[in-house]
Formats: structure tokens, sequence, C-alpha cells
């Protein structure tokens, strides 16, 4: 599962910090149809916190609450 990934990446030393897009995601392109679109980091912070909630994790943090570990069976 989703969790049980994640659980392994935290004991590895990855957080939510490294839950990121690369900076050109955050820059309007130079031309076509998607020339004025870009994703606004604020936002990407609420939908990683909301993913994080959504997913019984720490909204903060993105680490599997306690919880969510004991549903899966995952200690």
């Amino acid at each position: 599962t989703m969790t049980m990934a994640r659980s392994f990446n935290i004991r590895e030393g990855l957080s939510a910090a490294d839950d990121k897009l690369p900076n050109r995601f955050f820059q309007p392109k130079r031309n076509g149809v998607l020339s004025t679109k870009f994703y606004d980091p604020e936002q990407l912070e609420k939908t990683k916190s909301y993913y994080y909630t959504l997913m019984g994790w720490d909204a903060k943090t993105g680490i599997p609450i306690p919880e969510k570990l004991q549903e899966l069976g995952i200690e």
C-alpha cells in the first residue's frame, strides 16, 4: 500500500520536504496553449496537506499516524 511505502521512505530518511516538484513547474510556459498555466506553490502545499490527511498521514509531516498504521496492521 501507499502507507507501507511511505513508512519505508520515512524510515530511510525521506520527509514531506522531499515531496516537491521541480522549479520549472512553477514558471509560466514560454508559448503555446499552456503559456499562461503554472502551478501555484501555496496551492501545492495545501493539496499535499489535504492528500496526507486523506491517506491517514500527519497533515504537516506526511508521517502515517499511529491509528492508520494499526488499521493496516503495520508496526
